[in-house]
């Protein structure tokens, strides 16, 4: 089952599977939203077997950004929350592969 929340720094996040490693999964495109609903089956369903063995969790950029934020912006709201989240070994995901 598919579980929503926040992280501490605000980042929104949708994580599900099993397992001791994390896939971390950066969404891009418009939009902050977590896919809910069909978007989020059809979104799950390209993970299930990689679910089998990981736990995956889906990040989007917070909601709200001010006026200036830019991608270094982003990139150490993202590094937080890997220093800060996560303390098991993480491996990235990147255009369909699996890194580190």
């Amino acid at each position: 089952m598919a579980k929503r929340g926040f992280f501490s720094n605000g980042i929104p996040y949708l994580h599900f599977g099993k397992g001791e490693d994390i896939i971390l999964v950066f969404s891009g495109g418009p939009g902050n939203d977590i896919p809910s609903g069909f978007m989020l089956r059809m979104f799950t369903s390209g993970f299930k077997r990689i679910a089998k063995n990981y736990i995956i969790y889906i990040v989007t950029r917070k909601f709200g950004l001010p006026e200036g934020y830019t991608t270094r912006d982003m990139s150490e709201d993202y590094a937080t929350i890997i220093r800060d989240e996560f303390v098991v070994f993480l491996h990235l995901y990147s255009e369909g592969v699996v890194v580190g």
